[in-house]
Protein backbone atom coordinates (compact mmCIF):
# COMPACT_ATOMS: atom_id res chain seq x y z
CA UNK A 1 0.00 0.00 0.00
CA UNK A 2 0.59 3.54 -0.21
CA UNK A 3 -0.03 6.12 1.69
CA UNK A 4 -2.02 9.62 0.44
CA UNK A 5 -0.22 11.95 -1.69
CA UNK A 6 -0.93 14.84 0.35
CA UNK A 7 1.40 17.09 1.72
CA UNK A 8 1.84 18.39 5.64
CA UNK A 9 -0.24 20.68 6.94
CA UNK A 10 3.37 23.20 7.21
CA UNK A 11 6.74 22.43 6.87
CA UNK A 12 9.69 20.95 9.36
CA UNK A 13 11.64 22.61 11.13
CA UNK A 14 15.24 23.75 9.82
CA UNK A 15 17.87 20.27 10.31
CA UNK A 16 20.74 21.81 12.13
CA UNK A 17 24.17 21.40 10.08
CA UNK A 18 27.73 20.12 10.74
CA UNK A 19 29.38 23.25 9.61
CA UNK A 20 31.38 21.23 7.13
CA UNK A 21 31.31 23.67 3.95
CA UNK A 22 32.89 23.41 0.59
CA UNK A 23 36.41 24.13 0.55
CA UNK A 24 38.02 27.42 -0.79
CA UNK A 25 41.20 26.21 -3.23
CA UNK A 26 41.88 30.20 -3.70
CA UNK A 27 39.96 32.53 -6.28
CA UNK A 28 40.38 32.57 -9.62
CA UNK A 29 40.01 36.26 -11.27
CA UNK A 30 36.36 35.47 -12.71
CA UNK A 31 35.34 32.77 -10.51
CA UNK A 32 34.95 32.05 -7.09
CA UNK A 33 35.00 28.42 -5.09
CA UNK A 34 30.87 27.97 -4.17
CA UNK A 35 29.59 28.08 -0.90
CA UNK A 36 27.43 25.54 -0.13
CA UNK A 37 24.75 25.39 -2.83
CA UNK A 38 21.31 27.13 -1.68
CA UNK A 39 18.64 24.30 -2.25
CA UNK A 40 15.29 25.48 -3.19
CA UNK A 41 12.52 23.57 -4.51
CA UNK A 42 9.04 24.18 -6.55
CA UNK A 43 5.93 22.81 -5.59
CA UNK A 44 4.63 19.78 -7.41
CA UNK A 45 4.09 21.60 -10.54
CA UNK A 46 3.00 25.24 -12.65
CA UNK A 47 -0.49 25.14 -12.92
CA UNK A 48 -1.68 27.16 -16.58
CA UNK A 49 -5.16 27.52 -15.41
CA UNK A 50 -4.95 28.73 -11.86
CA UNK A 51 -8.83 29.98 -12.42
CA UNK A 52 -9.54 26.25 -12.87
CA UNK A 53 -7.46 24.66 -10.40
CA UNK A 54 -8.38 26.98 -7.90
CA UNK A 55 -12.18 26.62 -8.36
CA UNK A 56 -11.74 22.88 -8.71
CA UNK A 57 -12.55 20.19 -5.65
CA UNK A 58 -8.67 20.17 -4.65
CA UNK A 59 -8.89 23.86 -5.33
CA UNK A 60 -7.07 24.84 -1.48
CA UNK A 61 -4.70 21.64 -1.66
CA UNK A 62 -3.31 23.46 -5.31
CA UNK A 63 -3.29 27.13 -3.41
CA UNK A 64 -1.20 25.93 -0.96
CA UNK A 65 1.18 23.60 -2.13
CA UNK A 66 1.17 24.63 -6.13
CA UNK A 67 2.48 27.73 -8.05
CA UNK A 68 1.38 28.96 -10.96
CA UNK A 69 2.84 29.58 -14.10
CA UNK A 70 3.38 33.66 -13.71
CA UNK A 71 5.21 32.76 -10.45
CA UNK A 72 7.30 30.68 -11.85
CA UNK A 73 8.26 32.91 -14.33
CA UNK A 74 8.29 35.64 -11.47
CA UNK A 75 10.62 33.40 -9.38
CA UNK A 76 13.04 32.50 -12.68
CA UNK A 77 13.34 36.52 -12.91
CA UNK A 78 14.13 37.30 -9.50
CA UNK A 79 16.98 34.40 -8.94
CA UNK A 80 18.51 35.62 -12.31
CA UNK A 81 18.45 39.58 -11.05
CA UNK A 82 19.96 38.62 -8.03
CA UNK A 83 22.98 37.50 -9.63
CA UNK A 84 21.93 33.36 -8.84
CA UNK A 85 23.18 31.12 -11.32
CA UNK A 86 21.55 27.22 -11.39
CA UNK A 87 23.59 24.17 -10.32
CA UNK A 88 23.13 20.49 -11.19
CA UNK A 89 22.39 18.76 -7.82
CA UNK A 90 24.39 16.13 -8.79
CA UNK A 91 27.22 18.59 -9.26
CA UNK A 92 26.97 19.50 -5.43
CA UNK A 93 28.65 16.56 -3.60
CA UNK A 94 31.32 14.43 -3.83
CA UNK A 95 32.58 11.22 -2.34
CA UNK A 96 35.83 11.32 -0.10
CA UNK A 97 36.09 7.33 0.94
CA UNK A 98 32.99 6.61 2.65
CA UNK A 99 32.03 10.00 3.12
CA UNK A 100 29.84 12.23 1.10
CA UNK A 101 30.99 15.89 1.23
CA UNK A 102 30.33 19.35 -0.89
CA UNK A 103 32.32 19.49 -3.82
CA UNK A 104 35.24 21.93 -3.18
CA UNK A 105 35.46 22.09 -7.25
CA UNK A 106 32.52 24.04 -7.72
CA UNK A 107 33.03 26.76 -8.65
CA UNK A 108 30.41 30.08 -10.00
CA UNK A 109 31.26 32.86 -11.48
CA UNK A 110 32.25 35.96 -9.51
CA UNK A 111 29.66 37.81 -7.74
CA UNK A 112 27.43 34.82 -8.10
CA UNK A 113 25.28 32.41 -5.95
CA UNK A 114 25.08 28.76 -6.47
CA UNK A 115 21.11 27.53 -6.16
CA UNK A 116 19.90 24.55 -6.45
CA UNK A 117 16.68 24.28 -8.40
CA UNK A 118 14.22 20.60 -7.94
CA UNK A 119 10.74 20.05 -8.54
CA UNK A 120 8.80 17.33 -6.89
CA UNK A 121 6.44 14.51 -8.43
CA UNK A 122 5.26 15.79 -11.56
CA UNK A 123 3.49 11.89 -13.06
CA UNK A 124 1.00 13.77 -14.20
CA UNK A 125 -1.43 12.00 -11.93
CA UNK A 126 -4.68 10.84 -13.08
CA UNK A 127 -6.93 13.06 -10.40
CA UNK A 128 -5.24 16.44 -12.07
CA UNK A 129 -6.51 15.66 -15.42
CA UNK A 130 -8.99 18.77 -16.49
CA UNK A 131 -8.39 20.34 -13.08
CA UNK A 132 -5.99 22.93 -15.00
CA UNK A 133 -2.98 21.58 -15.58
CA UNK A 134 -1.46 19.79 -18.59
CA UNK A 135 -1.74 15.67 -19.66
CA UNK A 136 2.07 15.04 -20.07
CA UNK A 137 5.76 16.14 -21.56
CA UNK A 138 6.20 16.08 -25.04
CA UNK A 139 9.15 17.09 -27.65
CA UNK A 140 7.55 19.48 -30.38
CA UNK A 141 8.12 19.73 -34.04
CA UNK A 142 10.91 22.31 -33.01
CA UNK A 143 13.02 19.42 -30.83
CA UNK A 144 12.38 21.07 -27.73
CA UNK A 145 10.73 19.57 -24.67
CA UNK A 146 6.94 20.86 -24.60
CA UNK A 147 3.64 19.67 -23.03
CA UNK A 148 0.31 18.63 -24.28
CA UNK A 149 -3.26 19.07 -22.78
CA UNK A 150 -6.56 19.82 -22.88
CA UNK A 151 -7.76 23.74 -23.39
CA UNK A 152 -9.93 23.71 -20.15
CA UNK A 153 -12.74 26.48 -22.24
CA UNK A 154 -12.45 24.48 -25.63
CA UNK A 155 -11.71 20.84 -24.52
CA UNK A 156 -9.46 20.54 -27.68
CA UNK A 157 -6.04 19.52 -27.60
CA UNK A 158 -3.39 21.51 -27.77
CA UNK A 159 0.46 21.85 -27.18
CA UNK A 160 2.69 24.89 -25.03
CA UNK A 161 6.02 24.68 -23.91
CA UNK A 162 5.23 27.27 -20.98
CA UNK A 163 2.44 25.52 -19.49
CA UNK A 164 4.47 23.33 -18.04
CA UNK A 165 7.58 23.69 -16.00
CA UNK A 166 9.87 21.38 -17.79
CA UNK A 167 9.20 23.62 -20.99
CA UNK A 168 8.89 26.54 -19.32
CA UNK A 169 12.51 26.12 -17.84
CA UNK A 170 13.91 24.57 -20.89
CA UNK A 171 12.77 27.76 -22.71
CA UNK A 172 14.03 29.90 -20.26
CA UNK A 173 17.61 28.45 -19.71
CA UNK A 174 17.86 28.65 -23.93
CA UNK A 175 17.12 32.54 -23.50
CA UNK A 176 19.12 32.93 -20.48
CA UNK A 177 22.04 31.05 -20.72
CA UNK A 178 24.32 32.81 -18.55
CA UNK A 179 21.59 31.97 -15.63
CA UNK A 180 22.76 28.29 -15.49
CA UNK A 181 26.33 26.83 -14.62
CA UNK A 182 27.75 24.05 -17.21
CA UNK A 183 23.85 23.44 -18.91
CA UNK A 184 22.03 22.94 -15.51
CA UNK A 185 19.12 22.63 -15.31
CA UNK A 186 16.78 21.36 -12.22
CA UNK A 187 16.26 18.16 -10.18
CA UNK A 188 13.19 16.56 -11.10
CA UNK A 189 12.21 13.73 -7.91
CA UNK A 190 9.29 11.18 -9.45
CA UNK A 191 7.49 8.56 -7.93
CA UNK A 192 6.38 5.74 -9.65
CA UNK A 193 2.86 4.44 -8.80
CA UNK A 194 1.28 6.29 -11.79
CA UNK A 195 4.10 6.24 -14.32
CA UNK A 196 6.20 9.36 -15.09
CA UNK A 197 6.03 12.56 -16.87
CA UNK A 198 2.46 11.41 -17.90
CA UNK A 199 3.56 8.44 -19.32
CA UNK A 200 1.96 5.12 -17.95
CA UNK A 201 5.05 3.47 -17.37
CA UNK A 202 3.92 1.31 -13.80
CA UNK A 203 3.16 -2.58 -13.97
CA UNK A 204 -0.22 -2.42 -13.70
CA UNK A 205 -0.83 -0.60 -17.10
CA UNK A 206 -1.72 -3.02 -20.16
CA UNK A 207 0.18 -0.63 -22.92
CA UNK A 208 3.19 -0.43 -20.49
CA UNK A 209 5.67 -1.20 -22.77
CA UNK A 210 4.48 1.12 -25.40
CA UNK A 211 4.51 3.83 -22.62
CA UNK A 212 8.11 3.32 -21.78
CA UNK A 213 9.24 3.69 -24.97
CA UNK A 214 7.34 6.57 -25.60
CA UNK A 215 8.90 7.90 -22.47
CA UNK A 216 12.65 7.59 -23.28
CA UNK A 217 13.41 9.62 -25.78
CA UNK A 218 12.33 12.86 -23.21
CA UNK A 219 13.80 11.10 -20.45
CA UNK A 220 16.91 11.65 -22.59
CA UNK A 221 16.26 14.82 -24.25
CA UNK A 222 16.09 16.65 -20.97
CA UNK A 223 19.47 15.09 -19.11
CA UNK A 224 20.95 16.50 -22.50
CA UNK A 225 19.48 19.56 -21.47
CA UNK A 226 20.66 19.92 -18.00
CA UNK A 227 18.02 17.75 -15.67
CA UNK A 228 19.07 15.08 -13.19
CA UNK A 229 16.65 12.95 -11.39
CA UNK A 230 15.89 11.44 -8.40
CA UNK A 231 13.67 9.29 -6.56
CA UNK A 232 11.19 10.37 -5.06
CA UNK A 233 9.52 6.94 -3.64
CA UNK A 234 7.60 4.58 -5.76
CA UNK A 235 4.02 5.04 -3.45
CA UNK A 236 4.72 8.85 -2.37
CA UNK A 237 5.60 7.39 1.14
CA UNK A 238 6.18 9.21 4.62
CA UNK A 239 9.19 8.07 6.03
CA UNK A 240 8.13 9.99 9.09
CA UNK A 241 5.13 8.44 9.95
CA UNK A 242 4.84 6.18 12.69
CA UNK A 243 3.00 3.42 10.35
CA UNK A 244 6.56 3.13 8.10
CA UNK A 245 8.13 -0.15 8.51
CA UNK A 246 11.81 -1.55 7.11
CA UNK A 247 9.32 -3.94 4.98
CA UNK A 248 7.43 -0.71 3.63
CA UNK A 249 10.39 0.82 2.48
CA UNK A 250 12.26 -2.22 1.21
CA UNK A 251 9.35 -2.98 -1.31
CA UNK A 252 8.61 0.59 -2.53
CA UNK A 253 12.23 1.32 -3.13
CA UNK A 254 12.58 -2.20 -5.20
CA UNK A 255 9.81 -1.14 -6.67
CA UNK A 256 10.60 2.55 -7.69
CA UNK A 257 14.50 0.73 -8.87
CA UNK A 258 12.84 -1.58 -10.99
CA UNK A 259 9.86 0.74 -12.56
CA UNK A 260 11.43 4.03 -12.72
CA UNK A 261 15.07 3.63 -12.05
CA UNK A 262 15.55 1.15 -14.80
CA UNK A 263 14.03 3.96 -17.37
CA UNK A 264 15.85 7.35 -15.83
CA UNK A 265 19.22 5.74 -15.36
CA UNK A 266 21.63 5.67 -12.43
CA UNK A 267 21.00 8.01 -9.73
CA UNK A 268 22.33 8.51 -5.91
CA UNK A 269 19.58 11.31 -5.54
CA UNK A 270 16.30 10.57 -3.10
CA UNK A 271 14.43 13.24 -2.35
CA UNK A 272 11.70 12.73 0.34
CA UNK A 273 7.90 12.97 -0.15
CA UNK A 274 6.51 15.68 2.08
CA UNK A 275 9.68 16.66 3.01
CA UNK A 276 10.01 14.24 5.92
CA UNK A 277 12.75 12.38 6.76
CA UNK A 278 13.43 9.51 9.51
CA UNK A 279 16.39 9.06 11.56
CA UNK A 280 19.33 8.67 9.80
CA UNK A 281 20.90 6.15 11.73
CA UNK A 282 17.67 3.70 11.73
CA UNK A 283 16.73 1.28 9.93
CA UNK A 284 14.14 2.89 6.97
CA UNK A 285 16.89 5.14 6.22
CA UNK A 286 19.38 2.18 6.45
CA UNK A 287 17.23 0.72 3.28
CA UNK A 288 17.53 3.63 1.56
CA UNK A 289 21.26 4.09 1.41
CA UNK A 290 21.63 0.66 0.43
CA UNK A 291 19.87 0.96 -2.41
CA UNK A 292 22.32 3.37 -3.40
CA UNK A 293 21.11 6.60 -2.10
CA UNK A 294 23.48 9.34 -0.55
CA UNK A 295 22.47 12.30 -1.14
CA UNK A 296 19.21 13.08 0.67
CA UNK A 297 16.41 16.11 0.72
CA UNK A 298 14.08 16.94 2.86
CA UNK A 299 12.32 20.22 3.46
CA UNK A 300 12.77 22.56 5.57
CA UNK A 301 12.81 26.46 6.51
CA UNK A 302 16.30 26.84 5.60
CA UNK A 303 18.85 25.60 3.01
CA UNK A 304 21.06 23.20 5.55
CA UNK A 305 23.63 20.76 4.74
CA UNK A 306 23.73 17.91 7.14
CA UNK A 307 27.28 15.58 6.57
CA UNK A 308 27.06 12.24 8.52
CA UNK A 309 30.30 11.16 6.99
CA UNK A 310 29.43 7.84 9.80
CA UNK A 311 26.56 6.70 7.67
CA UNK A 312 28.13 7.49 3.90
CA UNK A 313 25.37 10.23 3.47
CA UNK A 314 24.32 13.88 3.33
CA UNK A 315 21.37 15.86 4.09
CA UNK A 316 20.62 18.76 2.07
CA UNK A 317 17.35 20.54 3.26
CA UNK A 318 15.23 22.84 0.51
CA UNK A 319 13.08 25.60 1.09
CA UNK A 320 9.27 25.15 -0.53
CA UNK A 321 8.07 27.65 -2.66
CA UNK A 322 4.56 27.29 -3.17
CA UNK A 323 1.43 29.17 -2.14
CA UNK A 324 1.56 28.34 1.85
CA UNK A 325 5.04 29.31 2.23
CA UNK A 326 4.10 33.02 0.64
CA UNK A 327 1.28 33.42 2.25
CA UNK A 328 2.44 32.22 5.71
CA UNK A 329 6.41 32.31 5.87
CA UNK A 330 7.31 35.00 3.64
CA UNK A 331 10.64 35.98 5.44
CA UNK A 332 12.00 31.81 4.37
CA UNK A 333 12.77 33.97 0.97
CA UNK A 334 14.03 36.92 1.85
CA UNK A 335 17.77 35.99 0.50
CA UNK A 336 15.95 34.10 -3.08
CA UNK A 337 13.30 36.40 -3.79
CA UNK A 338 10.74 39.45 -3.16
CA UNK A 339 7.41 37.61 -2.63
CA UNK A 340 5.33 40.59 -3.55
CA UNK A 341 6.86 40.41 -6.74
CA UNK A 342 6.47 36.27 -7.28
CA UNK A 343 3.06 35.83 -5.40
CA UNK A 344 0.73 35.82 -8.21
CA UNK A 345 -2.02 38.55 -6.66
CA UNK A 346 -4.69 38.04 -9.71
CA UNK A 347 -5.44 34.18 -8.89
CA UNK A 348 -4.64 33.30 -5.46
CA UNK A 349 -7.53 32.85 -3.60
CA UNK A 350 -7.60 35.32 -0.45
CA UNK A 351 -10.29 33.20 1.45
CA UNK A 352 -7.72 30.80 1.72
CA UNK A 353 -5.06 32.54 4.18
CA UNK A 354 -3.67 35.74 5.22
CA UNK A 355 -2.41 37.93 2.52
CA UNK A 356 1.53 38.10 3.05
CA UNK A 357 2.24 41.52 3.40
Amino acid sequence: GRLPCRRPPRPRPPMSTTGNRCASTGPSPTWNPSTAPSSICSSTRSSPFPHVAFASEEGQDFDDWYITRSEAVALLDELRARHYVLVSLADCFVHRGHAVVPNPELRVPRGHKPPVLSIDDLSFNRFLLGKGFMDRIIIDSTGHLSSIGKDPSTGRQFKEPTNCIVGLLDGYLRAHPEFSLNGAAATLALTGYEGIMGYRTDRHERNRAAQQEAVKPIIALMRKRGWTFASHSYGHIDLGSKRMTREWVTDDTAKWKREVGELLGPTSLYITPFGSLAALDGPLMKVIREAGFDVICDVSDATTVNQRPDLGLVVQSRVHVDGYGMRHTPHIYRGFFDVDKVFDHRHRLARWGHHHL
